[in-house]
């Protein structure tokens, strides 16, 4: 049998299959440009600060947002309902309970709160968590000085475990501005993971110890019970922590840092004094200090570092600072100095309040060559040469937030959202300035006069 191959009919074929073939490839390079096109109006968008997420809070039944607001902030509000608006999705949690949180922030007419769900949530992605509070920042006119904090914790330490998000909140049917959602510290496997039925978190409180069960150590540092792993060894516990904090104390005092090693993880407390130093923390040393450990043969851990308020030359903190450097006059001081102030136990020195003794530690502990040589070299490897990227990063965020700051600052009655970014640039170049010259590229000396 002859069999004929017809040349044209094979050559059609071959066109055919270049058509379809190009058609493919068109359609795949359209979809790459489509994706594209869509995540850089999605970054874009972002940037512009177009796309905040918004959460709304739904009272039950009988209660108003001037209740929860006139109340004791202990006080729970439950049965509530909370919306999350965020990238064109709604998701509504049920059984929701609010309540008043923070110490001066509480007193303000925007106020924070503390919202826990009746489930572990994943809050805008940032992990799965019961409790969360809503951060006001409200004695900050840039709004960022909270994001700031967070970030350059992380910058610091790898391992810290907190981060946050913006959203535009309302409740009970009224605006209530930007606000900054994170989670609380608390005893949880992704913040502070404690296994041991000794476990327990501490706050070294010296404002507002008595909201909560405490001790006072025999330097005058008071040491409240946040959260442990079994309720009932609270006091146990606590008595415990209490008994290495003061062997911690005593070690610090005497200038003994092998001592200290033993009883303290010396990198945590490294990097909580190498933040607050840096950030100028205002807080530091005095409140909203946390402390944790994992039951009767772990060392004390420093941290997470929280209440960013004060930091970065807030100026609402201006008349309590040298306008030169924003250093705290009487609170503590750059270990450059001579720490006269730092020392100073006058009845109209902070030093005469709660925690004078914390104070009195950090002006022992710069004395100390092992934890400078550790501080000197923490900066080197985390934050030297980073100006411009943490510069950029506000920059970013301020742009990202810059219509919702200007709302809030409106419905708050505040001041320039532009002029405080402007400055709060202004201070952190500063700072980077300053560290890098003092403190990053030769050895740093401590004056000991009045120690």
């Amino acid at each position: 049998m002859n069999i004929c191959y017809n040349s044209g009919m094979i050559g059609k074929g071959k066109e055919k299959f270049l058509r379809v073939l190009l058609l493919v490839v068109m359609f795949i390079v359209l979809t790459m440009v489509i994706i594209t096109v869509f995540t850089v109006q999605r970054l874009f968008t972002k940037n512009m600060g177009e796309k905040l997420p918004k959460v709304e809070i739904v009272l039950a039944d009988g209660t108003t947002l001037e209740d929860i607001n006139n109340s004791e902030k202990k006080i729970n509000f439950e049965k509530n309902e909370l919306i999350i608006m965020s990238d064109g999705t709604e998701v509504v949690f049920d059984g929701v309970e609010i309540k008043g949180r923070g110490n001066i922030s509480w007193m303000s007419e925007k106020k924070p709160y503390r919202i826990k769900f009746a489930n572990r949530v994943d809050f805008l992605g940032m992990g799965k968590h019961k409790k969360w509070a809503f951060l006001t920042y409200d004695l900050d006119d840039s709004l960022l000085r909270g994001d700031l904090g967070f970030y350059l914790a992380k910058a610091i330490d790898e391992n810290y475990p907190l981060r946050g998000e913006f959203v535009n909140f309302y409740m009970d049917g009224h605006e209530l501005g930007l606000y900054f959602v994170a989670p609380t510290i608390s005893i949880d496997k992704q913040i502070v993971d404690l296994k041991d039925e000794k476990g327990i978190l501490v706050e070294a409180d010296g404002a507002w110890y008595g909201d909560d069960y405490y001790v006072r150590t025999k330097l005058n540092n008071y040491l409240v019970g946040k959260d442990v792993v079994v309720e009932e060894n609270l006091v146990e516990s606590l008595d415990e922590f209490k008994n290495a904090f003061e062997l911690f104390e005593k070690a610090v005092m005497e200038g003994n840092y092998n001592g200290m090693e033993e009883v303290i993880d010396t990198e945590s407390l490294v990097n909580y004094f190498l933040f607050s130093e840096f950030a100028q923390n205002y807080d530091a040393y005095f409140t909203s200090i946390y402390f944790y450990k994992d039951g009767l043969n772990d060392k004390i851990h420093v941290g997470p570092a929280w209440d960013f308020d004060g930091i970065a030359g807030n100026r609402r903190w201006r008349e309590d600072r040298d306008e030169e450097t924003f250093l705290p006059k009487v609170v503590f001081t750059n270990w450059q100095t001579d720490g006269k102030s730092c020392l100073k136990e006058d009845e109209n020195s902070v030093m005469a309040y709660a925690n004078a003794g914390l104070r009195k530690m950090v002006c022992h502990l710069v004395l100390m060559p092992e934890f400078r040589d550790a501080v000197q070299k923490t900066y080197l490897e985390r934050l030297a040469g980073k100006k411009e990227e943490v510069v950029n990063y506000i920059k970013r965020e301020a742009n990202y937030i810059r219509e919702a700051a200007n709302r809030n600052n409106e419905i708050w009655n505040h001041g320039s959202f532009e002029e405080e970014l402007d400055y709060l640039i202004w201070w952190v170049e500063g700072r980077f300035d300053y560290f890098d010259e003092n403190y990053a590229f030769r050895p740093f000396k401590v004056k000991t006069r009045g120690i």
